[in-house]
């Protein structure tokens, strides 16, 4: 979808900084300067980063923001796992990854690429050809099911960025304050610039804080909070409810059966795949994984950007947020049916 609609949006959410968050695994000792946090996006000399996964869901993800490439084209970064073979990746912006598991991102500023998530990561690994970074942010990522209501509001925040006094005499003095991200490096958050070329004063980037107001109606529950929200997946032949599991309750998928059968040869035994770490729904990947709310994740309105002729990746179309909200209402409009709002802000 060109442009700045709103399409079906993607929420990238930081790992790491949520493991560290809740005390579950801390940052890397041989991360010095904090690399694996979202924000501040502050440019240093690049390092390899060891890696220590928990929660990982399929959908995976890496975004280098704020790098410095030279010469463009080269092999900068990668991932490993324990094994120390490198992951394969899927570009969503340049990154352009090859089938040796480095990425080659043609500019400079910053990269997103995609791949299978997994707990076995074990290294980020970078080239003598990136100089810098700022921020690295791992993790998985959440595509909404569908897009959110045509009755929707983008908002360019500039009034609280801006102090205006008037002096007796009539004159208006005004003060401009954060009215936009800071730099990454040399070049503004969200910006490319081909290395070897002329780059733009970067002072005239784009300003204004982005928010939208978005209502998702009739999402259904699967989607909004998964089959299981217990880190354990369930009793073996029963639910948590005591009750024989039954394959015809759930969707295929949701449950593996086993070969058991009762007195009548029905096949009772059962446990749930997926838990609330790995199961694909909003709550676990999105609202849990932020800590309610209160972590910065990458937004991109219109995203599912590594299928070919979906979403859009214009640089442009991302953004930094968090939450601007204290509490998430659900409303169940039909059964098993919900519906939801969201307001998010960008943030820096």
């Amino acid at each position: 979808m060109a442009y700045q609609n709103v399409g079906t949006p993607r929420f990238y959410i930081n790992i790491p900084e949520w493991l560290s968050v809740t005390g579950a695994v801390q940052l890397p000792e041989n991360d010095t300067d904090n690399k694996l946090l979202t924000l501040p996006v502050e440019m240093s000399n690049a390092y390899d980063i060891n890696l220590d996964f928990l929660g990982m869901a399929d959908n995976g993800f890496l975004a280098v923001l704020g790098h410095d490439i030279s010469p463009p084209g080269s092999n900068s970064y990668s991932i490993e796992d324990y094994t120390s073979a490198k992951v394969q990746m899927t570009n969503v912006i340049n990154g352009d990854p090859n089938q040796d598991g480095w990425c080659y991102p043609q500019y400079s500023g910053f990269s997103i690429t995609t791949f299978t998530g997994s707990n076995d990561i074990k290294e980020l690994k970078v080239s003598e050809y990136i100089n810098q970074i700022g921020s690295v942010v791992i993790g998985t990522y959440y595509d909404m099911p569908h897009s959110p209501e045509l009755d929707l509001t983008m908002t360019r925040e500039m009034g609280n960025s801006v102090k205006r006094i008037r002096t007796k005499g009539g004159s208006d003095l005004v003060d401009y304050r954060h009215i936009k991200s800071p730099t990454w490096g040399s070049l503004a958050a969200w910006e490319l610039s081909y290395p070897t070329g002329s780059t733009i004063n970067q002072a005239l980037s784009r300003s204004g804080r982005r928010i939208w107001d978005l209502s998702f109606n009739y999402m259904q529950g699967s989607d909004m909070f998964g089959l299981n929200q217990s880190l354990s997946s369930g009793l073996s032949g029963t639910d948590f409810n005591g009750n024989l599991f039954l394959g015809s309750d759930y969707d295929a998928g949701d449950i593996n059966m086993h070969s058991d059968v009762d007195d009548t040869g029905t096949d009772t035994h059962g446990n749930f795949n997926y838990n609330l770490l790995t199961d694909d729904n909003f709550f676990s990947q999105v609202i849990h994984k932020t800590n309610g709310g209160q972590l910065p994740f990458i937004f991109q309105p219109d995203g599912d950007g590594d299928t070919p002729g979906s979403g859009n990746n214009n640089p442009d179309q991302f953004a930094i947020c968090k939450f601007d909200m204290k509490s998430f209402k659900f409303d169940q409009v039909a059964n098993g049916v919900y519906n939801m709002k969201l307001k998010i802000r960008e943030v820096w």
